[in-house]
């Protein structure tokens, strides 16, 4: 008889109706049902129908994918992509990191992504479920710390995968050498520090070199 909770009867097959993976049974106290399908044998990746039945015949079910692995990990780095490409350096304050490509999922795809940037003192920024692989982040930290970034990727069954890569804050600019030195063509020649006349009438070019410029970061 039919009431709040009607008798239905459940079963999971490899078509609708036919090739029964999890035998028929009944159900009456609930709208739903749970089963484990690792236990009941169904494949990961595998298609099933998850089917119910009415007492009065009537019949519905749903084309599922089973998915019980969670994303694999490409072999891919996470990059800065602006303002300053990089796979190494935070450049400025605020930034757009990417991870393009980085994670896959073959049964039920990647629906969402959580990410963190993190120093062994805490969290300083995090940013939870984004549908797209980049994000805008912001932080306070001073030139020469390092920071890591974890992406955390989670497939359409709620499953995840996490990597990190550590990325150097450099705000400063490269640090000039301490001698600029030069020569004319007549071989004469000196330093910033000690600057000879090079204003002879024939002589219309120099060469000039100087040592690295430091970059600290």
């Amino acid at each position: 008889p039919a009431g709040p909770n009607p008798l239905t009867w459940v079963a999971v097959g490899t078509g609708l109706g036919a090739d029964t993976v999890v035998p028929w049974r009944s159900n009456r106290r609930h709208s739903w049902w749970t089963y484990d399908g690792s236990q009941a044998g169904l494949a990961d990746g595998g298609v099933y129908w998850s089917m119910a039945q009415t007492e009065s015949g009537l019949r519905s079910g749903a084309r599922t994918v089973l998915d019980t692995s969670p994303p694999v990990v490409a072999d891919r780095r996470l990059a800065v992509e602006a303002p300053h490409p990089s796979s190494t350096f935070l450049m400025e304050r605020t930034a757009t990191v990417c991870w393009r490509g980085m994670f896959t999922d073959a049964h039920s795809g990647i629906d969402a992504y959580d990410v963190t940037l993190h120093q062994p003192s805490g969290t300083v920024a995090s940013y939870r479920l984004l549908a797209a692989p980049c994000v805008n982040v912001s932080h306070n930290l001073p030139s020469g710390t390092t920071i890591t970034v974890d992406v955390t990727a989670f497939n359409a069954a709620g499953l995840s995968a996490t990597l990190g890569t550590t990325l150097t804050v450099d705000l400063s600019p490269p640090v000039p050498p301490s001698e600029f030195f030069y020569a004319t063509p007549s071989g004469d020649g000196g330093s910033d520090s000690m600057l000879p006349v090079v204003a002879q009438a024939s002589d219309t070019t120099f060469s000039a070199e100087w040592e690295p410029f430091l970059e600290p970061e």
